[in-house]
């Protein structure tokens, strides 16, 4: 497991660790301007690393406004194929924020049951 934090990132923190063979990135904090490249940079890198799947659990994210969508799609944009990035966990805040922009499905999320 590897852990991202920079004094200047307002508190985000960011975790990797394999799950069978998708590398699961867990990010805990507020997803703002100051925290936005820090998403997208670590997403980025794990899709260029050729990881089959890359989900991101966001259960403990504070909150997140238009920067962290920004952050989110700056990913998907790099993306290979639709398959490649997964959100799999969400807080309240990102949740609410991802379905008023009907960006819920994108990500895959919520799961298929």
């Amino acid at each position: 497991m590897t852990t991202d934090r920079d004094d200047d990132d307002a508190g985000l923190v960011i975790d990797q660790r394999a799950v069978g063979e998708a590398l699961r990135v867990r990010v805990d904090g507020e997803l703002t301007m100051a925290t936005r490249d820090q998403l997208a940079d670590c997403l980025i890198a794990a899709i260029d690393a050729r990881h089959p799947l890359v989900e991101i659990d966001m259960q403990a994210v504070s909150f997140m406004d238009s920067q962290g969508l920004w952050a989110l799609m700056r990913a998907r944009q790099h993306a290979d194929n639709e398959e490649t990035l997964r959100i799999v966990d969400v807080s309240a805040p990102v949740a609410r924020l991802l379905q008023m922009t009907a960006l819920d499905t994108l990500f895959g999320y919520p799961p298929p049951e």
